[in-house]
């Protein structure tokens, strides 16, 4: 390592795409450091990214205890089972889910540990090609590190709508939705992406009446048309509501109830939930992670510009993961 620098090479994020090219780079031999800002509700520093503590891993956890439910409720009376005084225990289904993701955070922390990857807790901000600004996230005064090369994998987040502002109580975001206390009777959810339709699963599988609201007129329009087509009738027969060409104009909470306001081709129509989960998307979490100064090339929606090899149009800093296209 030259001794210019503090690292060779500096990983923001500590999702999947970070931390596996943070143990990498200490593999082939160099002084790597791995930043990430995640904590959980006692402070404690979350390695593993969204993928692990607020979407694949939570909607997986979930979706094996709901579908297990949903399973025993309507199949177990052929096979002469029973199931009259079956009924959902959500926090210990939660808790389980919780137990998982601390398991796996502890398990990335061991790796890193292993492998001679040094993890600092911060918020990071690229300053230029070879300096990083860390304020830490109790406070303090923040400090500049460097590095050789740098990897930007600070990943995505959901994106906010103007129309329907995330209170986390009645109107949530993807991350509250897996963490729900209770059931809905009656759950709305703003896009019927992928995410949109494994919330919808869970929550519909625990007995919730769902519908879904997309915008698109096509279901899934990035997947194959005929495979798209089926997973609508699958997912129907299911008892998933999913209404196409469906546009939220408006949302209001009144007697903790949500009433949701959209248009389809058939004109105005109202819904009336008990709770709404925005799930229209993601944006690449690059607002806080870029200074000015250290002039990256962004496209109009905030995604990192990279060449085949995940080059940025700054000499020696890479960009992986959700924070590219």
């Amino acid at each position: 390592m030259s001794t210019e620098y503090d690292y060779d090479v500096i990983v923001i994020g500590a999702g999947p795409a970070g931390y596996f090219a943070a143990v990498r780079s200490s593999q082939l031999g160099l002084k790597t450091a791995c930043i990430d800002k995640k904590i959980n509700t006692q402070s404690a520093q979350c390695l593993g990214g969204a993928y692990v503590n607020a979407g694949c891993i939570s909607a997986i956890t979930l979706l094996e205890s709901a579908n297990l439910f949903n399973q025993l409720k309507s199949t177990s009376a052929e096979h002469g089972i029973s199931t009259s005084k079956l009924n959902i225990n959500i926090t210990r289904m939660q808790q389980r889910k919780d137990d998982i993701i601390s398991s796996l955070n502890q398990k990335i922390a061991q790796i890193f540990i292993e492998n001679n990857v040094t993890s600092i807790s911060a918020q990071a901000t690229l300053i230029n090609p070879h300096r990083i600004e860390i304020t830490p996230l109790e406070g303090g005064i923040p400090q500049v590190i460097t590095a050789d090369k740098v990897i930007l994998a600070a990943g995505s987040s959901s994106i906010e709508l103007s129309i329907a502002k995330i209170d986390q109580q009645f109107i949530i975001d993807t991350k509250q939705a897996l963490s729900l206390s209770k059931v809905p009777k009656k759950l709305g959810i703003i896009g019927a992406g992928v995410i949109g339709l494994e919330l919808a699963c869970i929550w519909n599988n625990l007995g919730s009446e769902v519908i879904l609201l997309e915008a698109q007129n096509y279901f899934l329009p990035i997947a194959d048309q005929d495979i798209a087509d089926e997973a609508l009738t699958l997912y129907q027969k299911q008892g998933l509501d999913i209404r196409l060409g469906a546009r939220v104009i408006s949302t209001e909470v009144k007697n903790k109830q949500v009433l949701v306001t959209y248009e389809d081709k058939q004109g105005t129509h109202q819904c009336q939930f008990e709770q709404l989960i925005v799930a229209s998307g993601r944006k690449p979490n690059t607002e806080a992670l870029i200074a000015s100064s250290a002039d990256l090339l962004l496209d109009e929606e905030g995604f990192v510009h990279v060449d085949e090899n995940c080059c940025t149009t700054l000499p020696g800093v890479y960009a992986i993961g959700d924070l590219t296209l």
